[in-house]
């Protein structure tokens, strides 16, 4: 990971930095631990990069305090797993994140709502997993390029790789294919 972290840095490429990531079997990162082994030595000097918190439903308001605190001088985002309670979202709202990642099956449209809509980013999974072997040459992923996105996001994204399935396993993919998140065609950009 931190050979990929090198990398953006070198290309002086902006991407997301989940800070609190979640691991298989229920394990989680502490975001001290993030800050300490990934972020300090690796991140210090650039900027590009957005720290970014998962929120679910269990999410306190001082967690999302403390995250913006740690990160006040960087432009922060929050990837939503799940409705935050009211106040986990009041918290959100007041620090005016850059993004607000929302997952298309996950968020309920009242919870997206309190987000300013320039700053939600659909994020959708539609990776089909297979054997290797059953893929086909060419195969449909996804055609928000094509400004298919709704009113109610400014930017759209996917996963990369293999999408939201992690094995702890691993694998060896034989076709690999990065997605990058772009602002929805219709809408202005949100970038500085």
């Amino acid at each position: 990971m931190l050979t990929s972290l090198t990398k953006f840095v070198e290309a002086e490429m902006e991407f997301c930095l989940i800070v609190n990531p979640r691991l298989p079997k229920g394990k989680k990162l502490s975001p001290d631990v993030v800050h300490k082994s990934v972020i300090s030595g690796t991140l210090d000097e650039f900027e590009e990069y957005r720290p970014t918190l998962y929120v679910d439903g269990q999410t306190l308001r001082k967690e999302i305090q403390a995250f913006s605190l740690r990160y006040s001088d960087l432009e922060r985002a929050y990837f939503l797993t799940s409705d935050p309670t009211n106040d986990a979202t009041k918290a959100i709202v007041d620090d005016e994140p850059i993004y607000v990642f929302c997952r298309s099956s996950k968020i309920s449209a009242g919870r997206r709502e309190s987000f300013p809509q320039g700053t939600r980013v659909l994020v959708e999974d539609p990776f089909v997993l297979r054997n290797n072997a059953d893929y086909p040459e060419s195969e449909f992923f996804c055609d928000r390029h094509l400004g298919t996105t709704t009113e109610h996001f400014a930017h759209f994204s996917d996963y990369s790789i293999v999408g939201d399935i992690f094995k702890e396993t691993g694998g060896l993919p034989f076709a690999v294919t990065i997605h990058y998140m772009w602002p929805a065609p219709q809408l202005p950009s949100i970038h500085k």
